[in-house]
């Protein structure tokens, strides 16, 4: 899970937000002789209720998300065509300016 650039953003010229674009990746890792294969994620975001999912059973490898000045945090993990969830990613921070 990553951010472009360094994962902090600066709003330029008094703006009030700024678009980020958050990716990720995955592999299923190999069972005895072959995987069940890597079939979504579920992206979340840190709200100030708790974990909000903004993106389930996605295959996409990236989003692109307006940020409002201030931080955020971001989370995500894979499931498998088993149903076999892995653990949450490190979480991603971004700041905005």
């Amino acid at each position: 899970l990553y951010a472009s650039g360094s994962g902090i953003s600066v709003a330029a010229n008094g703006q009030r937000s700024r678009s980020v674009t958050v990716r990720w990746w995955g592999h299923d890792r190999k069972l005895t002789q072959f995987t069940s294969g890597l079939k979504a994620f579920t992206v979340q975001k840190w709200t100030k209720s708790g974990w909000k999912s903004v993106r389930r059973m996605t295959t996409s490898r990236q989003m692109t998300v307006k940020l409002a000045k201030g931080k955020h945090a971001y989370r995500v993990k894979a499931v498998d065509r088993r149903g076999n969830h892995g653990s949450w990613s490190k979480v991603l921070r971004v700041t905005v300016h």
